[in-house]
């Protein structure tokens, strides 16, 4: 590819207090690891990962839009839809009464 990025668009409200960047496309690069180039990627850190957390708010939901051009200028474009971006950890509660409980 000769460029791409990837844009997370709100679904439903923007994120309250507004993030200024949610919404912006998010450029791949080379940079540290090589995003651009032909193959399967495994999971690591993107070389604009500031900028994407940054631009993403908690417990809401996305559509991930991802955008490349070719060498020769082909356009693609590909959509997740309804992911949501979620970074506080579970809770449980349990609770019980022995007033039932026999030996």
């Amino acid at each position: 590819m000769s460029s791409a990025n990837v844009k997370f668009k709100p679904v439903g409200a923007p994120a309250s207090p507004t993030i200024l960047t949610e919404g912006d496309p998010i450029s791949l690069t080379t940079d540290v690891f090589d995003e651009l180039s032909r193959g399967a990627k495994g999971p690591s850190a993107i070389n604009n990962n500031i900028l994407l957390t940054a631009a993403l708010a908690d417990s809401n939901t996305y559509d991930i839009i991802f955008q490349g051009t070719d060498m020769v200028g082909n356009v693609g474009i590909d959509t997740i839809k309804h992911v949501t971006f979620d970074t506080k950890a579970p809770t449980a509660k349990v609770t019980y009464e022995t007033e039932y409980i026999t030996a």
